[in-house]
């Protein structure tokens, strides 16, 4: 499997397990399966909340 990355919140998409999923439960190969899952996003935020949020985990 070719690797991805999720285009919300750009986690690496190494293995079918990572993937969100689409409403009829097929692997959706635009997002991780933290952002996207049964065919929408896990959370309503807006796209600098998104960056603030990634941003932490730089700092590690």
């Amino acid at each position: 499997m070719d690797d991805h990355v999720c285009q919300s919140c750009g986690m690496n998409l190494k293995s079918a397990e990572d993937y969100g999923t689409n409403q009829d439960t097929t692997p959706n190969r635009e997002y991780c399966r933290y952002c996207y899952q049964n065919g929408s996003f896990t959370r309503d935020v807006a796209m600098d909340e998104m960056v603030e949020m990634n941003l932490r985990y730089l700092d590690h």
